[in-house]
Formats: structure tokens, C-alpha cells, sequence
């Protein structure tokens, strides 16, 4: 009885055993065919997410006809929480467009550039670390990305490559510096000008509207005496030298978006002003010139003012009639436009063509319209030598206003801390 009982008992743990090995069995395989799933799902998505990069450099955001600008660091613009107060601000309508750094004053390039010399001076600091989806995003908000770019002060180039930096006449083995303790390299050096412009083409390739360059002249400060210059031979002016640089720009980067910073001194003054910056060499090349029309910047008795960052209207408006005048004066020829003498010439006679980088035609081709760059400059939103609050923002505002009339283009706000007064937008 007793041995029947215990065959039965095993007959039973035996079936149990069996029962539950299938269902893990069962449960097993329904695991793996859901992994399996899983994974071909999140493969389908990463095509899809590839898919969605690929297409986002193809977004584009054509220029407002009135620009209304801030400047952004590298950080501001890697700072998530900026980009959100940014679009924020674009949707009330108080900004349209943006300018980033792509290299700054440091030489630093900052996101993954797809360019073999960046990597190989270690000029990448990457703090933006998806530089597409971050143009999409703010593409997406309508808002123009404008990418900055600074040529030739770049003390990481100059580290890397010495033989393309100025260095000191008296010790030719140490590198010269200006007054912030900046290295430069040699304007005139061919190296240098392609190693920007393939960093130019790939932040057009990733989806930047427009290149605005920077620093696109010699140096201004320091003990200039001492500069022993590796590639410039003196032959040809500095004006000639920057001037080569502007043709060799548009030349390579035929069909795109080029601006240019130059000093605000240049709309007053006829000559180079000893960096090489003359404000009408840059009207062929360029479709937006971008003077720094900054008040703070100009001496004492500028227009009879003690300390012009006080006037900000005033300096601003005279800085942009003059180069308005300048610019009428450069298409006189195909507008038929008199250039005796600039009391003959009104805002009327500018051209209201689009910005296009063709300008000198002149009569060269039968029939084909002449067109012009556009004016628009940098404004200080920044305190130095007075504060500059939402009125002094508004003054001058208003002075480019009042200066170019139909043909405002826009400006561009400064502030190197990225801290504006928003209230002076309207």
C-alpha cells in the first residue's frame, strides 16, 4: 500500500515538473519574440531618427526683411534654457534671427565640425553637442540662424601652426600678442583662408543661413612695431590683402549667405584706417555689411561730443547716412546717380533690390539688374562709458531708422554676456 502510495506521489511531482518546465518554456519564447520585436521597432525608429537628421540640414529660413538679432556664445547657445527664453521671444514677436559662434576669439570651434584641420590643432571644444538638431529646433520657430565666424585673431591656430602666426620682430620665436594677450595669424596667409572657409562650408552643409564673418583685418592694438609678419611681404596694402580675402570668400562660397563686421569708424573715414578695412571693398562681396556702429567706440570730439556713448542716436544716425551715401556713391554708375558730391545724394537713390552678391554689372551684361548688400549693423548693448538702458537701446534704433529710411534692413544687438533689453524691441 505504502509503495503504491509513493509511486503515485512521484507520478505526480513528475508531471508537475514537466507542466511547469513547458510554461517556462512558453514564457521564454515569448520573451525572445517580444525582444525580437523591440528591437526591430527601435531599429525601424533609429532609421527614422536617421532618416529625420538627414532631412533637417534641408530646412531653411529665408531672410526677414527686417532683422531683428542677438548675439549667442557658444554656451548661451549649448544652454537649453536659453534656446527656450529665445524662442519664447521670437513668438512675442521681438526677435526674428540669431547670431551663434562658431569660432570665436579663442579659436575654438564649437561643435563636431566635419574638418580634418580642426581636429588635428585641437580646436574643437564641442559645446553644442547636436548642432543639426539645435538649427532645426530653432528653424522650426522661424527663426535665422546666422553663424559667426572669427578669422584671423585665433590663438589655438597660431598655437598649432606657428609658422602661419605673427610673432615678435625682436624674439621671431615667440608669438605676438595684442592687448588682451590674443595671437593672430597672418592675413595674408592662403593656409589660413582655406582653413576658414572649410570650417564656413560646413556650418552651410549643417544647416546655417548665413556665414557672418569677423575680425577680418589686421591687428589694431598692441605694439604693432613689433609684428614680424611670416607670409606678408608688404608688396601689396593691407587694404589689398583683406580685400583679396573678400574676393577669395565669394568666390568659394558663390550661392550663399555672407555678411561681414567692420569697424564703424569705417562709414566716416576714406582710409583703411590701418587694418586693412575699407567700407567699400566689402559692398561687392557681401550681402549684409554689418558696421559696429558702437558709440562707446568712438573717441572724445567725435561729432564734437565729449563722450559720444551718450548720444547714441546721434552717432549711430550720422555713422549710417554716411554709409548709405558710400554705398550710393558705389552703384552710382547703373543708378545714373550723380556723384559730384554727396549733397546731391538722397536715400531715395538706393537700391531697394534684394541682397545678392552680384552687384558690379554696370552695363557689363545687357539687361541683367544690378543689386546691392544691405546695411545692417551691430548696435551696443552692452554699459561702457554709460549705461545703456532701453531708451539708449531705442535711440539708436531709431537712428537707423531715421538714416536709411525705406531701405532699414534690420540690426544686430551686442551684448558679450548675451543680456539684452528685450523691452527696447518692439
Amino acid at each position: 500500500m505504502c509503495f503504491f502510495s509513493f509511486k503515485k506521489c512521484l507520478v505526480f511531482l513528475i508531471l508537475v515538473s514537466l507542466i511547469f518546465a513547458i510554461g517556462r518554456l512558453i514564457c521564454f519564447r515569448e520573451k525572445i519574440f517580444e525582444v525580437d520585436s523591440i528591437s526591430k521597432k527601435n531599429s525601424l525608429n533609429l532609421e527614422k531618427t536617421k532618416v529625420k537628421k538627414r532631412e533637417r540640414t534641408k530646412i531653411k529660413v529665408v531672410p526677414p526683411k527686417i532683422v531683428k538679432g542677438i548675439y549667442l556664445t557658444g554656451w548661451s547657445a549649448a544652454n537649453n534654457k536659453k534656446i527656450e527664453e529665445i524662442i519664447k521671444l521670437k513668438k512675442q514677436s521681438k526677435i526674428n534671427a540669431v547670431v551663434i559662434d562658431i569660432k570665436d576669439w579663442s579659436g575654438y570651434v564649437f561643435y563636431d565640425a566635419k574638418v580634418k584641420e580642426a581636429k588635428e590643432y585641437k580646436a574643437q571644444r564641442i559645446l553644442i553637442k547636436d548642432i543639426e538638431d539645435l538649427l532645426n529646433n530653432l528653424h522650426q520657430q522661424g527663426i535665422y540662424v546666422i553663424g559667426r565666424i572669427v578669422v584671423f585673431q585665433d590663438p589655438v591656430l597660431a598655437k598649432a601652426r606657428k609658422d602661419l602666426a605673427l610673432k615678435r620682430h625682436s624674439q621671431k620665436d615667440i608669438l605676438w600678442r595684442d592687448n588682451l594677450k590674443l595671437s593672430w595669424v597672418d592675413p595674408s596667409s592662403i593656409e589660413v583662408w582655406k582653413y576658414n572657409l572649410k570650417i564656413a562650408k560646413d556650418a552651410l552643409e549643417k544647416g546655417f543661413d548665413e556665414i557672418n564673418f569677423d575680425y577680418i583685418r589686421f591687428p589694431s592694438d598692441g605694439n604693432l612695431k613689433e609684428i614680424d609678419y611670416p607670409f606678408w611681404d608688404k608688396k601689396k596694402s593691407k587694404q589689398e590683402v583683406i580685400k583679396s580675402f573678400f574676393k577669395y570668400l565669394r568666390e568659394n562660397l558663390s550661392t550663399s549667405t555672407l555678411s561681414i563686421d567692420i569697424f564703424g569708424m569705417t562709414t566716416v573715414r576714406n582710409d583703411d584706417l590701418g587694418i586693412g578695412q575699407v567700407l567699400e571693398d566689402a559692398f561687392e562681396y557681401f550681402d549684409y555689411i554689418c558696421p559696429m556702429a558702437y558709440p562707446s567706440h568712438f573717441e572724445s570730439g567725435f561729432l564734437g561730443y565729449k563722450n559720444p556713448a551718450q548720444h547714441p542716436y546721434q552717432v549711430v544716425k550720422y555713422c549710417m547716412e554716411n554709409a548709405l551715401k558710400k554705398l550710393i556713391v558705389y552703384s552710382s554708375t547703373s543708378l545714373a546717380v550723380s556723384t559730384s558730391s554727396y549733397s546731391s545724394l538722397s536715400t531715395s537713390s538706393y537700391p531697394t533690390s534684394s541682397c545678392s552678391h552680384t552687384l558690379k554689372y554696370t552695363g557689363k551684361k545687357t539687361g541683367e539688374k544690378a543689386k546691392f548688400p544691405k546695411i545692417r549693423p551691430w548696435l551696443q548693448d552692452f554699459d561702457l562709458k554709460a549705461k545703456y538702458n532701453v531708451e539708449m537701446v531705442k535711440a539708436e534704433i531709431k537712428g537707423i531708422k531715421d538714416a536709411l529710411g525705406e531701405n532699414f534692413s534690420g540690426f544686430l544687438l551686442w551684448n558679450p554676456k548675451n543680456i539684452y533689453t528685450i523691452k527696447s524691441l518692439q
